[in-house]
Parts: structure tokens; C-alpha cells; sequence
């Protein structure tokens, strides 16, 4: 075994030194980062303290970055810009350990509410990309179902502008910041006062149409039904009425 060349007291020193210089440098504008264990002994913490703080969901402490630190380093995997190190130390200087406790828990609950406030806004967007497909499907009101379902109109205030698909886009911007977005089926959007007649006639026009449809499909079904239990009369008074003979006789002929 070959002679050993430091002590790990040496070692240790090493280390440390290594350390201070990469906090020199920073301090000097010579790097832009520091490494974890850099950064842990700048903001006179243990390595491992920082690592939980990083490991939390969300992550709590000083923003950090993962891959190649910008000093040319690739295999450095967790990095802190010293800008935003520093910032985030200057933050908590001056308060008591409960202080910078509380201050801990809070930015966890920030964190928390910004990622719920994220998810949230994720399925507002869901829904709204649902709602969207389900009127760009059925605008063209050519059937019963496009009538009853729900869809947005554009409401100036007092009266109906228009479909959201179909006005202006000024009009339907302003209509969405000024929250002036009303639901309504196809009747009781009719039902309301509308600011140009004929731009309401064209939908009027596709009621009636679906209607009309609707009235025709009803009466030919009635017809069909109407027929149908006719014949089953037919087919079961055949089978209960006796022949001149006394005999049952087959089903009846047109």
C-alpha cells in the first residue's frame, strides 16, 4: 500500500478551503454559482439540511438548479446562482430561529398555494377546451341536442351581440374582460332582446328548421307504432277466430 499523503484532518482542511474560495470568487464576480456544499457553508447550514430542504414537495430554501453549472462543470447535478442565494440569506438575517422557522412554513404553504392555484387554472382550462369542442360541434344548431345544450353568447348590456363563435373579435374580447359572457340554450337565448334582428334571424331560423325536423321524425315514429300494433291486432285476432268449420283458421290475408 502506498504511503498515505494527507491526513483526513488535511483532507478536511482541503476541503473547507476549496469551499471558501468558491465563495470568494462569487463574492468577487469571478462565478455566478456555488455548489450545495458551497452554498450550505455560506448560509452557515449543514449540507444535508440543505438536500431536505430541497427534497420537500414543493421544495423549500433557496432556488436552486440541476445539470451543468454554468462554470463549465458538467457533472455538477444541484447549483445555486449566488445572485439569488444571497438574496434569500439576506431575507432571513435579523430573525430569531422561530422567525426563520414560521418563515419556513410559510414559503411551504406559498409554494403549496401557487401549485394549487396551477392545478386549478389547469382544469378551468380542461373545461373551458371541453366546452369549446362542444360548441364548435354543434353551432351550426342542426340538431335537437345543439338546441338544449348550454352555449356562450356575447351580452353588451343590454341585449344578445351575438354567438361567441361568431362575433367580432374586439366585441368578444371586451365581452370576456368585462365578464358580459352569458349560457343559454338556444330558445332562451331567442327569448332575450338582441341588438341586430338580423343576426338573431339565422339562428330563429335554424329552431324552426330543428323543430319542423324533430315534429316530422315524431310523426313518421307515430305512424310506424301506429302500424306495427295494427298488425300484431291482426296477427293475434287471426289465431282467436274460428272458421266457418268450427276449426281455428290461419292468420288472416290482407
Amino acid at each position: 500500500m502506498e504511503q498515505l499523503t494527507r491526513t483526513d484532518e488535511q483532507y478536511s482542511q482541503l476541503v473547507d478551503n476549496r469551499l471558501d474560495q468558491q465563495i470568494a470568487d462569487a463574492r468577487a464576480g469571478r462565478r455566478s454559482s456555488l455548489s450545495a456544499k458551497a452554498a450550505a457553508r455560506y448560509l452557515g447550514i449543514h449540507v444535508e439540511t440543505l438536500g431536505s430542504w430541497r427534497r420537500q414537495i414543493p421544495p423549500m430554501g433557496p432556488p436552486f438548479k440541476k445539470g451543468a453549472d454554468g462554470q463549465g462543470t458538467a457533472n455538477q447535478s444541484v447549483y445555486y446562482d449566488f445572485q439569488e442565494l444571497d438574496a434569500w440569506d439576506k431575507s432571513r438575517q435579523g430573525r430569531t430561529p422561530k422567525e426563520r422557522k414560521l418563515q419556513d412554513a410559510i414559503s411551504r404553504e406559498e409554494q403549496e398555494l401557487r401549485l394549487l392555484q396551477l392545478e386549478a387554472k389547469l382544469e378551468v382550462l380542461r373545461k373551458e377546451k371541453a366546452k369549446l369542442k362542444r360548441q364548435l360541434k354543434h353551432t351550426n344548431f342542426a340538431t335537437l341536442a345543439a338546441c338544449v345544450d348550454e352555449q356562450d353568447w356575447v351580452w353588451d348590456g343590454s341585449a344578445i351581440a351575438g354567438h361567441v363563435l361568431q362575433v367580432d373579435e374586439p366585441l368578444l374580447i371586451s365581452a370576456i374582460d368585462d365578464d358580459r359572457v352569458v349560457s343559454a340554450d338556444l330558445a332562451s337565448a331567442l327569448a332575450l332582446p338582441w341588438a341586430d334582428p338580423n343576426a338573431r334571424e339565422p339562428f330563429e331560423l335554424a329552431l324552426i328548421q330543428v323543430l319542423d325536423d324533430t315534429r316530422a321524425k315524431l310523426a313518421d315514429a307515430q305512424r310506424a307504432g301506429d302500424a306495427l300494433r295494427a298488425q300484431r291486432t291482426r296477427e293475434a285476432l287471426a289465431q282467436i277466430t274460428p272458421s266457418a268449420t268450427g276449426q281455428p283458421r290461419g292468420p288472416l290475408r290482407p
